[in-house]
């Protein structure tokens, strides 16, 4: 019987894990809505013949070690670079920069206070979703007709009825293809 990666009071990151068998309970289709979440490790299951599983408190599921990584206590650095003061999240890696004018008089404590909330007040990165055009070359539904094109937009479709083609959004043509019971070719222009 292998240790426990993990302890109970952990925080953890929610990882990837449609790779891995049994990653929870079977990693079953929405799941991706977790990756990247924060919890808390609940309790831990050992079994001799197996990797040690993990109990979330905010879940109902049952991890695997392999699906889930330790969060780092987060610390944010704030130093000087020449005339740049720079905010960086450690934990991350992500950072915040104020750059001094010329033309100003170059003051720590200011551009400090600007790195650190343009740390704190970053876009997220929003994610990015398959656009393009594609043909039905074989259609195993009534709901797509042969030779017809479809335009994916931000990963949503819509098929001969206006629904959408798929649950949620696809990230590449590959999913999309993947995930339709008809056959299409994307339309390079």
């Amino acid at each position: 019987m292998s240790k426990p990666k993990f302890k109970v009071g952990d925080k953890v990151r929610i990882l990837d894990g449609s790779k891995i068998k049994n990653y929870a309970c079977g990693w079953a289709d929405g799941m991706e809505r977790f990756i990247g979440e924060i919890a808390t490790i609940k309790s831990v299951f050992q079994y001799p013949s197996a990797r040690n599983r993990y109990r979330l408190e905010e879940h109902r599921y049952f991890w695997d070690e392999r699906g889930l990584g330790l969060v780092k206590p987060e610390k944010i650095i704030i130093y000087r670079n020449g005339a740049d003061v720079v905010a960086k999240n450690t934990a991350t890696g992500k950072t915040g920069v104020a750059k001094c004018n010329p033309a100003d008089e170059f003051d720590f404590n200011i551009g400090a206070k600007l790195a650190l909330e343009r740390l704190i007040n970053s876009e997220p990165e929003k994610p990015k979703y398959y656009t393009g055009k594609v043909v039905c070359v074989s259609p195993h539904t009534s709901f797509y007709t042969k030779g017809k094109i479809y335009e994916i937009k931000d990963g949503v479709g819509k098929d001969d009825t206006g629904d959408t083609m798929t649950r949620r959004p696809v990230k590449s043509f590959g999913e999309f293809n993947q995930k339709m019971l008809s056959e299409f070719i994307e339309l390079v222009e």
